[in-house]
């Protein structure tokens, strides 16, 4: 797992937390599947800019956080 894996995970989940939104409720509104988010937010995955980009609007993150965390 490499650094970044893990900021990303974090701010996904505390993000999607704050927003009080169920992993199937993000994913549906990014467009990818459960097991997507579930991977993302457990470490377990380096996700494109195709997905990237839904999650940061979705989740109104500061894109900074996520290139620079």
């Amino acid at each position: 797992m490499s650094e970044y894996s893990r900021a990303l995970g974090e701010i996904v989940y505390k993000s999607r937390k704050a927003l009080k939104m169920t992993q199937a409720d993000l994913a549906e509104l990014t467009g990818v599947t459960e097991q997507t988010i579930r991977k993302i937010e457990h470490f377990d995955s380096n996700p494109q800019l195709d997905v990237l980009i839904p999650l940061i609007r979705t989740l109104h993150i500061d894109p900074i956080e996520f290139f620079y965390p």
